[in-house]
C-alpha cells in the first residue's frame, strides 16, 4: 500500500488497517519460529506499510489538535524544533519575533536570535595544557 492509496482512507479505515498489518507480522513471526516462512521479504513490507499509515495517523492528529504538535516537538532535535515551532505552532510568535516587536520576554528575544539575528555570542574555548607522559622504567 502507497502513501497516495493511504491518503485516500478514512481515519478508521487507517486503524484497521495498522491493526491488520501488525496481527500480519505477528502471524508471521509464529510461522518463522515454528515452520518455514514463503517469503521472507514480507517483514520489511509490512513494517514499511505500518510506518506510512503511523505517519499517515500522526499528521492527521497534528493537524486536527495543533496543541499536540507541541508535545511532540520536544523530542525534536534542534533543527527540527526550528522548521516546526515558530511557524506550525504559533505563527504569531514568529512574525513578532521575525519583526522585533515581542512582548520583551525572553522568549521573544531567543526567537529574535533563533531566526538570524547577526549578532553571536563569542566562543568560549578553554585551552587545555599539554598533559605529562610518564616516562616508562627501562629494564636492563
Amino acid at each position: 500500500m502507497n502513501a497516495h492509496e493511504i491518503r485516500k482512507l478514512t481515519s478508521e479505515q487507517i486503524k484497521d488497517e495498522i491493526t491488520s498489518a501488525r496481527r500480519k507480522i505477528f502471524d508471521l513471526r509464529a510461522q518463522a519460529v515454528t515452520e518455514k516462512v514463503a517469503n521472507v521479504s514480507q517483514f520489511p513490507t509490512l513494517r514499511h506499510t505500518i510506518a506510512r499509515l503511523l505517519t499517515e495517523q500522526g499528521a492527521r492528529t497534528r493537524a486536527a489538535n495543533p496543541s499536540s504538535a507541541k508535545k511532540m516537538i520536544r523530542g525534536l532535535s534542534k533543527e527540527g524544533r526550528e522548521k516546526l515551532l515558530p511557524k506550525v505552532v504559533n505563527p504569531s510568535a514568529y512574525t513578532k519575533a521575525k519583526a522585533g516587536t515581542g512582548t520583551g520576554s525572553k522568549r521573544s528575544a531567543s526567537d529574535i536570535a533563533r531566526l538570524g539575528s547577526t549578532t553571536t555570542k563569542p566562543s568560549t574555548t578553554k585551552v587545555k595544557a599539554p598533559r605529562k607522559v610518564k616516562k616508562a622504567e627501562v629494564k636492563s
